[in-house]
């Protein structure tokens, strides 16, 4: 076999994931060389609200009400609402135990099992707490439990989450929000000492509670528990879009926002047979080792502490008994452990809202989505002038595309009937398969097509070239698809991007644009059509809005529409790659498509959960498209 055999054989045999770690490798130590330059230079809760979206501006009068109260041996259980944003109401359980007080209090926030506020493991330990003279404060996360969509608990993250992205939010800095209020409301009631403030909670409810305890100085004492890795563990790990800071990794690891809580006391606990990866032990211990200088400098070493269970990913009553002589020896209660068996209640038994109990209508993810995007359309629509130069610019910030990214060989491979096939190989090294199949007549027109698989490919075309993007096709990583499982498609690729502050979307407009500058120099083609399928179809329009080196485009069952249907986590139309943070304060996809001034088939365009647009809708996007295209100019 000759050199060149050899080369074409590895370049055939390329593995996809293991060019999407090096990247990534290279981009997280970019990332570290970035934040060592930057350290001590910003406050840690700083970049925390930049980041997440947090303004405490946002919050609005408490206005609490007590919608019912049931009484316990020892304490008292009071079912309340309370605002947080203006117009945003919490639903929350308040335990008060016996006796005159001020006691302390304690944030108790739940993770991600069943049931929200009142969950098993919720109530297990807000009853172990409140016996021991804790005010104990348990509420819905944004989106979970009376928050989700007809006050119905469900999984906040997936498309949800990446709706708020859209609309200019995340999901990390919604529940910040909500967990300042809390602290807020703990330290206004006259039965809470407000020098005694404490927060605990378990897995997505640890993390809450990591970020809230760094940001709110009120909180003495946290316990963190089967929650602490380190944020470059997430990378391509499957955890909620909750526990995502876009762009973190280039400002932060999780040892600093720890290390924010010094000289506060700060209890981690960790699972040894803990299933979640970004959890295991080895990364709690990397984050701890990393957090320890930051308590040093203070010359408090003694207020950070780990202590590793003999269990699986829980919150085991060994644990929260942990957790409460944590709590005793650092914002201690006066009050004995009053002793009594634990029954947890039905959930139903903890909702706030019900028959005769008051207003229980609670702003949702959909809600706030379709609010936004309300907004937006009014905005848009009130602008006389539409600058084409600067909407292209902001677009192209907003996906994070890099004009940089440029083929650097070619390598053919096989010839199987009148079809071809090559790998090119980008600067930043990752492979893109091409197939294609190119006539005499080809110098008149190439089609370039976008599929998601292959039963969208045809073999009876001619002068056509399909093209694998990152994760798709050929460059399929079977261990993520496979971590992927009950979320939306891409879900693990689209947060691990957003870490490191690039985005999936971009990635493949920028791979396009790759394709599109080879395909003219090499081959010379008169015209150049883009067919796109789903996803792919979204990244056509993008590239059609941004750059004029394309006669046309071909869009199948592109996502026109943002409604969001109540099945929308369990379609695999579309992905979590579709959500481009600020595309409704941007201009909506309706000025995606007015700035792409070229011929546009929209083919069975759908909304977010692949449901197909009707005529009604499709005719009121392109009257719109119409509109706007009058408005823009140079």
């Amino acid at each position: 076999m000759n050199a060149n055999n050899q080369e074409s054989q590895m370049i055939g045999d390329f593995s996809s994931q293991i060019e999407l770690q090096n990247w990534m490798k290279s981009k997280l130590e970019q990332a570290a060389s970035v934040r060592e330059a930057a350290s001590g230079s910003v406050a840690v809760s700083a970049v925390i609200a930049r980041l997440a979206g947090v303004d405490p501006q946002k919050l609005g009068q408490l206005n609490m009400r007590t919608l019912d109260i049931l009484e316990f041996k020892g304490y008292t259980l009071h079912k309340i609402l309370f605002q947080s944003q203006h117009g945003v109401d919490i639903s929350a359980n308040l335990y008060v135990p016996e006796g005159i007080g001020p006691f302390p209090a304690i944030l108790n926030s739940h993770g991600h099992w069943e049931g929200g506020k009142g969950g098993a493991i919720v109530q297990q330990t807000a009853n172990l707490l409140v016996s021991a003279g804790y005010v104990v404060l348990c509420i819905d996360a944004w989106g979970s439990g009376e928050r989700g969509t007809g006050n119905n608990h469900e999984y906040h993250g997936g498309h949800l989450a990446g709706a708020l992205l859209q609309a200019s939010e995340t999901l990390l800095g919604l529940q910040l929000l909500d967990n300042l209020q809390s602290i807020n409301l703990l330290c206004a009631l006259d039965f809470v000492d407000s020098a005694r403030i404490g927060a605990v909670g378990a897995s997505g409810g640890g993390n809450q509670t990591m970020w809230i305890s760094a940001f709110d100085q009120r909180i003495r004492a946290a316990a963190l528990v089967v929650s602490v890795g380190t944020f470059s563990g997430y990378l391509l790990q499957s955890n909620c879009m909750c526990e995502l800071l876009p762009a973190g990794l280039q400002q932060i690891e999780a040892c600093d926002v720890i290390g924010a809580i010094a000289p506060r006391a700060v209890k981690i606990i960790s699972a040894a047979e803990e299933q979640i990866a970004a959890f295991k032990v080895d990364r709690m211990r990397k984050a701890y080792r990393d957090a320890v200088p930051h308590f040093n400098d203070l010359d408090v070493a003694e207020k950070i502490s780990f202590e590793i269970f003999e269990s699986a990913h829980d919150f085991t009553i060994e644990m929260q008994q942990s957790v409460l002589r944590f709590f005793k020896q650092t914002i201690p209660a006066e009050q004995a452990i009053t002793e009594h068996e634990f029954t947890p209640l039905e959930v139903d038994k903890l909702r706030v809202g019900g028959p005769n109990q008051g207003p229980t209508r609670l702003m949702t993810t959909r809600d706030l989505f379709k609010q936004r995007e309300n907004e937006a359309v009014v905005k848009l629509n009130l602008r006389n002038e539409i600058s084409k130069s600067e909407r292209r610019k902001a677009l192209k910030n907003l996906l994070k595309t890099n004009e940089g990214i440029r083929v650097e060989s070619s390598h053919p491979l096989t010839i199987d009937s009148s079809w071809q096939t090559s790998r090119l190989k980008t600067n930043d090294g990752q492979t893109i398969p091409l197939r294609y199949n190119l006539s005499a007549s080809a110098k008149e027109k190439i089609t370039i097509s976008l599929t998601m698989d292959a039963a969208e490919r045809s073999d009876h075309l001619t002068d056509t070239i399909y093209v694998d993007l990152l994760g798709v096709g050929e460059r399929g990583i079977d261990t993520i698809d496979r971590q992927d499982i009950g979320l939306p498609q891409f879900h693990t690729l689209t947060r691990s991007f957003m870490w490191l502050g690039e985005s999936l979307m971009g990635r493949w407009v920028s791979e396009l644009r790759a394709v599109v500058v080879f395909v003219r120099k090499n081959f010379q083609p008169g015209q150049i059509t883009i067919i796109g399928h789903r996803d792919l179809a979204l990244v056509a329009l993008f590239y059609g809005s941004l750059y004029s080196d394309v006669q046309q485009l071909v869009l199948n069952a592109v996502v026109l529409s943002h409604y969001l249907p109540m099945d929308l986590d369990c379609t695999p139309s579309q992905s979590m790659a579709i959500h481009v943070p600020g595309i409704l304060e941007w201009g909506t996809l309706v000025l995606v498509g007015a700035l792409a001034d070229i011929p546009v088939d929209y083919i069975a365009p759908v909304d977010i959960g692949g449901g197909k647009m009707d005529d009604t809708a499709i005719k009121t996007f392109n009257r719109q498209i119409q509109v706007l295209r009058k408005r823009i100019v140079k």
